[in-house]
């Protein structure tokens, strides 16, 4: 299993790159965080979502749903390539994301059991 900080820093990169492609899609749809919570929000969830989560994603600071990036980067008439590798990027992010969520609860856990044992 790879070191934390080595998927701390592969979760950075994907989600630079998965907001730089949100970014350039929106750009190429024409769309404002605004267009993008409530379009987003009715077509795949059934209401629109807060325009800051929107700016959470660009601002990286909440990792991007595949179904969103492959919705704005369909939206922004990206080819069948650049929406697959758009998926792909968020798709492995969620994995990392994952990942340090587990490590996160199992350190979590070790840190109660010192302090148990103490």
């Amino acid at each position: 299993m790879p070191r934390r900080a080595d998927l701390s820093g592969d979760a950075d990169r994907l989600r630079r790159e998965a907001a730089s492609l949100l970014e350039a899609a929106m750009r190429a749809a024409g769309m404002t965080a605004a267009d993008l919570a409530d379009q987003v929000g009715r077509d795949l969830y059934g209401a629109p979502f807060y325009r800051s989560t929107v700016y959470r994603w660009l601002r990286l600071e909440a990792p991007i749903a595949v179904e969103v990036l492959l919705f704005v980067l369909e939206r922004a008439g990206m080819t069948a390539d650049q929406v697959l590798a758009g998926g792909e990027v968020a798709a492995r992010l969620g994995r990392i994301e994952e990942q340090l969520g587990a490590q996160r609860e199992i350190l979590e856990r070790l840190a109660t059991d010192d302090r148990g044992a103490t």
